[in-house]
């Protein structure tokens, strides 16, 4: 089974939470199976039940919370073919298809009867109202595809080079060759495969690359029909803003422009439906915003342009499987014939969205645009992604050098110190946190490398 941070964090709640549970994420990202594997290995006693393969009970589900409490445990039992005992684990998937049930969470949780985990698809616009539910009888987990550290963890890498990277990263010192070279040939893997989970299971068991493909097309059509079918109601043209990004990340600036959607009636006057896409998008977690601040001034959210943005998708293996056979293969061979750019970056902007930052860049007409500005330990951080060997060419950097503490520049490249410029291979992105909370790797046995 794949290493995830998430599952301390469940069985943490397993053996002492008292709100109700609520593990949330893009769809495909392993919600389902790492609550299911961790509530089995607990060995407590719990009732699993999902609501997007019955119908029948989520409509009772939502029609019992609308009359109370008491209903609602006795659907519960009903739906159990069994009394359950108290302290039962009532583990309710796609909590979404019942959004109802949320608002009598508060009473069900003070009866103290059943304890609940509720699992939810973002790719559902009533999680809006789940999150809205009682103050304070929720606790929330946002479950993401994978990270880089847990493919590190995947592909075998142990806890002595973890340590020894991380000293690399404080101590702005150069990674052992041996070690950076191969850390590098599995980050170009990690571009070709991403993070979904069946994605990375399915490579590291078979490492047929067509399979990884299958299994990338079928989460895109499975998105594409959720577009659909929440289109259909409210017309947010879903499909047409989703099938734009991977192009307009081809270009040098990787902006969003709406005009290139070009179609009939996407005028100005439609931008306010079309800003609803955007976050449908957004709340979905199928794509990741990077809002244009026009000062390099804190807060970032303060000089926000909301009319400019960019815009990545949630998975960078999802975006180079649209990319195609020819990305593929660059990736696994000569990597000088495509332009890596844009899946550096997409990555990038994953890399820092799974970890709590908000994603900011700042341009300007005179001195130029940087790809990412974070605010860090009280400051604001620059960050540039670098594909090739150029990686020490950055005039917007340089034109902004007066104005910021130290900045990072991420590349293929070793670890190297430039006055306030600090250059990291582009993997040591996974060490940037601005969550609340921590992780160690666990003790996998080191396979080929070696300190």
């Amino acid at each position: 089974m794949l290493f995830r941070k998430a599952e301390k964090h469940i069985d943490d709640w397993i053996e002492n939470g008292r709100n109700a549970l609520l593990v949330s994420g893009v769809r495909q990202a392993g919600k389902s199976f790492l609550i299911h594997h961790c509530l089995a290995k607990s060995g407590r006693s719990f009732f699993e039940m999902n609501l997007l393969n019955d119908a029948a009970l989520a409509k009772s589900l939502n029609e019992s919370a609308k009359k109370g409490a008491e209903e609602t445990s006795m659907v519960l039992q009903i739906a159990a073919g069994h009394p359950l005992e108290k302290g039962t684990i009532v583990f309710l998937d796609e909590i979404q298809e019942a959004s109802e049930l949320v608002t009598v969470i508060k009473f069900l949780v003070l009866k103290n009867q059943y304890r609940f985990i509720l699992s939810g698809s973002l790719l559902g616009i009533e999680l809006k109202n789940i999150r809205s539910a009682p103050v304070g009888f929720l606790t929330y987990i946002d479950l993401y595809p994978l990270d880089l550290e847990e493919w590190y963890i995947a592909s075998g890498l142990g806890e002595e080079v973890f340590s020894l990277l991380r000293d690399c990263f404080a101590n702005r010192q150069p990674v052992p060759d041996s070690i950076h070279q191969a850390l590098m040939d599995s980050f170009y893997l990690c571009l070709l495969v991403g993070g979904m989970p069946s994605a990375v299971d399915e490579y590291f068991h078979s490492q047929d690359v067509g399979r990884v493909g299958a299994i990338q097309s079928d989460i895109i059509r499975l998105y594409k029909s959720d577009f659909t079918k929440y289109e259909a109601g409210s017309r947010l043209c879903l499909n047409s803003l989703y099938d734009l990004i991977p192009t307009e990340l081809l270009k040098g600036n990787r902006r969003y422009v709406i005009d290139d959607l070009n179609k009939p009636g996407l005028k100005y006057k439609n931008y306010v439906r079309l800003e609803e896409g955007f976050e449908w998008l957004r709340s979905a977690g199928v794509a990741v915003p990077c809002l244009n601040a026009r000062e390099f001034v804190l807060p970032l959210l303060g000089s926000v342009k909301h009319s400019l943005f960019k815009l990545f998708l949630s998975d960078v293996g999802l975006l180079t499987r649209q990319y195609g056979r020819s990305t593929a293969l660059s990736i696994l061979g000569d990597r000088d014939i495509v332009n890596l750019g844009a899946l550096f970056e997409n990555f990038a902007a994953n890399e820092l969205d799974k970890h709590g930052f908000p994603l900011y860049y700042v341009n300007s007409k005179s001195r130029g645009e940087l790809d990412f500005v974070i605010e860090k330990d009280g400051a604001l951080l620059p960050i540039e992604i670098k594909s090739g060997s150029s990686y020490k060419t950055h005039k917007a950097l340089d034109n902004f050098y007066n104005e910021y503490r130290e900045a990072m520049v991420f590349s293929p490249y070793n670890v190297e110190t430039e006055g306030k410029v600090i250059y990291y291979p582009i993997y040591m992105l996974m060490f940037l946190d601005n969550r609340d909370y921590g992780f160690s790797a666990p003790g996998v046995d080191l396979s080929s490398l070696n300190v």
